[in-house]
């Protein structure tokens, strides 16, 4: 019966993913490949009965761990050993996640998003405070200065990504890379929106092809603080402007 009721897992897992898991349904399924003869099911439930949330099963010592009835210790190292592969994928893709700080990072990145777009386009990237990429969006197909909808937007994705800085851009279709009035006063509006959450808008680029123009530089005044980073030297400024002065690269990956 149990054999049964494993099979069914996983045939669950190669239709629709992990997903629609719950917590319990989980942990059993880790645990009935360190536990082949006996209901996990039950274990499962008196781990998180026993520690409140997946999270501290994970984190939990083994003596706690062995403690729940039905949990050995080869059991309990299944769970110790998939927390350390977790402790250092996650290592792993910090290390080798990039830094976009400086304006050249930024436009390589930036600029294949608008590769072929007829009509105006708003991406934003959300960074961490290391200046490393949770997620880059787009925000509207449109005008950039429909501002309470797209200021609205980003403001909300950034506080649940738990973002510390963010850097906007959007194009201009057959014109210039050149900021228009609309394009400053929006930017002003989202700087000060993403304030009051503690949130810094590095930068909001204008781009034309492989031309770019840093919006927050050229209106100097707009520019109130340097992003929040983890870092030693805090004229962070000073760097991530450099090799931008031709507001041009020479060519991008897509």
């Amino acid at each position: 019966m149990h054999e049964f009721h494993r099979q069914r897992l996983r045939e669950r897992y190669l239709k629709c993913g992990f997903e629609s898991f719950a917590d319990h349904e989980l942990l059993e399924m880790l645990l009935s490949y360190a536990i082949p003869r006996k209901d996990t099911n039950g274990i499962a439930h008196a781990l998180l009965d026993q520690f409140g949330s997946l999270r501290n099963v994970l984190l939990a010592e083994l003596p706690e761990l062995t403690a729940v009835d039905g949990m050995g210790e080869s059991s309990a190292i299944c769970l110790k050993l998939h927390l350390e592969m977790l402790r250092r994928t996650l290592k792993d893709e910090t290390k080798s996640r990039t830094r976009y700080d400086t304006v050249i990072k930024l436009a390589k990145f930036l600029c294949p998003q608008f590769v072929c777009a007829t009509n105006e386009m708003v991406y934003a990237m959300l960074l961490d405070n290391g200046m490393r990429l949770l997620e880059c969006f787009k925000v509207t197909d449109g005008i950039v200065n429909a501002a309470e909808v797209a200021v609205r937007r980003i403001a909300e994705r950034a506080y649940h990504m738990h973002a510390a800085n963010v850097v906007l851009a959007h194009n201009h279709p057959n014109g210039l890379a050149i900021p228009s009035l609309q394009d400053i006063e929006f930017t002003d509006c989202l700087n000060e929106s993403l304030r009051t959450l503690g949130i810094v808008l590095v930068e909001h680029f204008v781009i034309v092809d492989e031309r770019f123009a840093p919006i927050m530089r050229q209106n100097s005044t707009s520019m109130h603080c340097a992003p929040n980073l983890d870092r030693e030297n805090d004229r962070f400024y000073d760097k991530f402007y450099e090799g931008a002065d031709a507001g041009a690269l020479d060519s991008f990956s897509i």
